[in-house]
């Protein structure tokens, strides 16, 4: 199963570098880079391609990656995806099914210089993620992040009790609180740099990714999400493409996709 994300920004040479980033306190960052995941894409044959066209400026990005077929998948998530039973159920790498499997690896330098993204991580779900009974499938979560690793470990928070986010009423450190510092036009009272009707949940800031922009009213639910992927799609073949709005490159752009 291979599956291609595709994204085309117009006027490549009046684009704009980014703003600088607000300071974060260094002492509150992770020291162990091992917690990012995996630094490298290549069980998943993954690849980056840009193409140029020199007559308007305007250029196409594609990045492509196959499913590895040794991720584990539950066939009894009621007992092998439930935190609360210990010992945990154990998958053939030996961690528990319901822990992230996580991978990651920088874009070729132009490329970021070009459209802004440092790295991709391609996030594994054995069971799923909260919230519970819309994302808790098996799939794959598909991270483009602007900022570097560096900054990604200084993103952490104070969490939830028995909950992997962000406690919106506790945090207590800088880092933490910047999580919910989010840049929003205050015309629409929206989130900035957001399609009409996305929000961004309190409840969505996790530690080591940042806040998750979404239609709210758009989300799927685990009995009806049948589709490889929750956004739009153009099927071609045994292959997949997906085409990324410009605007959901602004902050983390987050994609899901389903194994069926």
């Amino acid at each position: 199963m291979k599956f291609h994300l595709l994204h085309t920004r117009l006027f490549i040479c009046a684009l704009l570098s980014s703003a600088v980033q607000a300071e974060l306190d260094s002492n509150n960052c992770e020291v162990d880079r091992a917690i990012l995941g995996d630094p490298s894409l290549d069980r998943f044959n993954f690849s980056a391609e840009m193409a140029i066209d020199g007559t308007d400026c305007t250029y196409s990005t594609q990045f492509t990656f196959t499913h590895d077929e040794s991720m584990p998948v539950p066939d009894d998530p009621a007992a092998q995806c439930d935190p609360s039973i210990q010992p945990p159920a154990l998958a053939a790498d030996g961690l528990p099914y319901y822990a992230f499997r996580w991978s990651y690896q920088e874009i070729p330098k132009k490329m970021q210089e070009a459209i802004g993204v440092n790295h991709i991580s391609f996030d594994f779900n054995p069971c799923g993620h909260p919230p519970f009974d819309v994302f808790t499938k098996p799939h794959y979560d598909a991270h483009m992040y602007l900022v570097d690793t560096d900054t990604r470990l200084c993103m952490t928070c104070d969490l939830v009790p028995n909950a992997p986010v962000c406690d919106p009423a506790g945090q207590t450190t800088v880092n933490g609180k910047k999580f919910f510092n989010v840049d929003t036009n205050i015309i629409e009272d929206s989130p900035a740099n957001m399609p009409p009707g996305y929000e961004v949940p309190p409840s969505d800031m996790v530690p080591l990714m940042g806040g998750h922009a979404m239609n709210v009213g758009a989300l799927p639910t685990a009995a009806t999400w049948t589709e490889p992927f929750w956004v739009r799609i153009l099927k071609l073949g045994p292959s997949y493409t997906i085409s990324i709005p410009t605007t959901l490159l602004i902050i983390y752009p987050l994609i899901h996709f389903l194994l069926n």
